[in-house]
Order: C-alpha cells, then sequence, then structure tokens
C-alpha cells in the first residue's frame, strides 16, 4: 500500500461519483444524483475540468433535511444552515477548500488512505497533474 499508486487501483475501476460543473443549478444536481443509487458523491469542476469543490452525502443529507423540515440528530451550525439555505447551484452545497479533499495519480495508496480519514471520506477524486479529475477511489478499493 505505501509503494503502490492511486493510478494502478484507479485504473481498474469506472468513477461512480458524478462530475458536474460548478455552477451547475442545485435542483439539476440533485436529480440527477438522485437518479443513480451508485453515486457516492459530487465533484465539481471549473470551465476547465479542474477540481473546485465536493459535495458529500452528508452535506446533501443536511440540505434535504433543510427542505423537508427535518432534524434529527445534532442541529447545524448557523453557518452551514445559512449556506444550505440560500443554495441556488451545487457549488453552495460544498464545503469551503474540499478541493483539498483529493489525490493525485502519483500518490499512493496510503496517501489516498490518509486524506480519506482525515476528512472523513468513503470516496476521494483522483486528479490528474493539471488538476483535472479523472477517476474517483472508494474506500473498498484502497
Amino acid at each position: 500500500m505505501k509503494s503502490t499508486l492511486v493510478s494502478e487501483v484507479a485504473a481498474m475501476s469506472t468513477m461512480k461519483a458524478l462530475v458536474l460543473p460548478q455552477d451547475t443549478p442545485l435542483v439539476e444536481a440533485i436529480n440527477r444524483f438522485a437518479s443513480n443509487e451508485g453515486q457516492h458523491g459530487i465533484f465539481l469542476h471549473d470551465p476547465n475540468g479542474v477540481l473546485v469543490g465536493v459535495v458529500n452525502n452528508a452535506d446533501l443529507l443536511d440540505w434535504a433535511r433543510l427542505q423537508f423540515d427535518v432534524m434529527p440528530g445534532d442541529p447545524l451550525p448557523v453557518g452551514k444552515v445559512r449556506r444550505l439555505v440560500s443554495a441556488s447551484h451545487i457549488r453552495d452545497l460544498a464545503v469551503r477548500n474540499s478541493a483539498r479533499m483529493s489525490v493525485t495519480v502519483n500518490e499512493t495508496l496510503a496517501d489516498a488512505l490518509e486524506r480519506m480519514a482525515t476528512f472523513e471520506l468513503e470516496d476521494i477524486a483522483v486528479l490528474d497533474e493539471q488538476g483535472q479529475i479523472v477517476n474517483d477511489l472508494r474506500l473498498s478499493e484502497v
């Protein structure tokens, strides 16, 4: 694991995450995500295909809880509630600085596992040298 490159494992799997432009309207993004049960998150890119944000299942669940006025569990921080309530595009659900939630094809599986643990991710974006999304890596693959 310490010497196996992310590129070796990523090349053997198909992308499970939904990849969308960051300016996709929220309703469209939610509909596309909901239409495929196998997706674990949404990766957002800029016009050049570079990763700019990540929306995970927890973010989507929190948004849905607010929409349907269902708030079991711990209350959400006020800042997050404001962000979720005012969301109009999928980028509005992305956690700030979430583009760091990624690995490059040249990093090792150990690097990927460490990053996934740090950010509590089941799925992480795999980027090429230019920062473009080329695949994702799931915890089960690591």
